[in-house]
């Protein structure tokens, strides 16, 4: 007679615990191309629970987004969990994931590429259907909302650039105007032809674009003054002519 051995897998979860899942509230971006990465967030996986799969929906406005792709985030996914996703249905994504390896700790637990199709979208984000392990532990599920705004790609510098103050020579105030194609802190100084520092117009964080920043010359005697920009690792500098 033979003897049959059937190996169960047990998934151990302690009754009453749940893990919270949301999507950040009041999502706002700003890009050239409409295109956003939106996370979902799970938090209160404790040591006690084991989870190695879930599954849910997402459910946007389609008049107002297109759903692009789902990313597997780095943040709390382990690297052998294979993720699944439908992206066929307008308005609606569907994800199913699981792997050898438990989930643990609080973090991104996917990433939802989307593109807004207006100038500005806006839209509510609602998870759906939420379950781990098939319904064990419990997710306590909230939803968010996200804001879109497209700005033309022509708006965005391509370079960093200080442009020439104008006018020039001035007399006592002149208009300097620069580039960033990307988010940097920025430092605008101006200094007199000795090299000494004389003021200080612009000290903080900006975003990309094109900006303009007044110099008034008014406590200064005439002469050739030197404007410097610094943002991450561009420099540049000019000379400025000062005629009262």
């Amino acid at each position: 007679m033979r003897k049959i051995i059937i190996l169960f897998a047990c998934v151990t979860v302690l009754l009453g615990q749940s893990i919270n899942v949301n999507i950040p509230s009041n999502l706002q971006f700003t890009t050239s191309d409409g295109i956003i990465e939106v996370p979902i967030v799970v938090s209160s996986i404790s040591s006690s629970m084991v989870v190695i799969s879930y599954q849910f929906e997402l459910i946007y406005d389609s008049n107002e987004f297109e759903a692009l792709e789902v990313l597997k985030s780095n943040t709390l996914t382990p690297s052998d969990w294979s993720v699944l996703s439908n992206l066929n249905t307008a308005g609606q994504v569907n994800i199913a994931a699981a792997g050898a390896n438990e989930l643990s700790g609080d973090g991104n637990l996917i990433i939802i590429k989307l593109k807004g199709k207006n100038q500005q979208s806006n839209s509510n984000l609602t998870i759906q259907n939420f379950m781990f392990n098939g319904g064990s532990p419990s997710a306590n599920v909230n939803g968010g909302s996200v804001l879109v705004g497209v700005t033309e790609k022509e708006n965005f510098p391509l370079d960093f650039d200080l442009s020439q103050n104008y006018p020039n020579p001035f007399n006592p105030t002149t208009k300097i105007e620069y580039s960033l194609p990307s988010k940097e802190y920025v430092i605008l100084k101006i200094y007199d032809i000795m090299g000494n520092e004389i003021s200080v117009l612009v000290n903080e964080q900006k975003e990309a674009g094109k900006y303009q920043t007044n110099f008034d010359a008014s406590a200064l005697t005439s002469g050739v003054y030197i404007y410097s920009l610094q943002a991450g690792n561009f420099y540049q500098s000019h000379k400025m002519l000062l005629i009262k």
